[in-house]
This record gives structure tokens, C-alpha cells and sequence, in this order.
């Protein structure tokens, strides 16, 4: 899958709060994840 943000040069952080299921796909565009404490359990 190609990340159509680094033609933009750009980068993804993403905080996944409130914690909840997200598709696979869409770790292909994440450069950085922020969860907090109750995110990583």
C-alpha cells in the first residue's frame, strides 16, 4: 500500500485514544503511535 502523506514529505502521529479496534490497513500510514498507559493494556 503506498502512503499517499510522504509525497507531502509529511509525518503521521497518531494517538489511538480512546483506545478502540482500528483496520490493519491503516498502520501502513503511522510514522509514530502516543498511546497512553491504558491504550498499551
Amino acid at each position: 500500500m503506498k502512503n499517499p502523506y510522504k509525497q507531502f514529505r509529511k509525518t503521521v502521529v497518531f494517538n489511538p485514544a480512546p483506545a478502540q479496534k482500528l483496520p490493519d490497513e491503516i498502520c501502513g500510514y503511522i510514522d509514530y503511535i502516543t498511546p497512553n498507559r491504558t491504550e498499551l493494556s
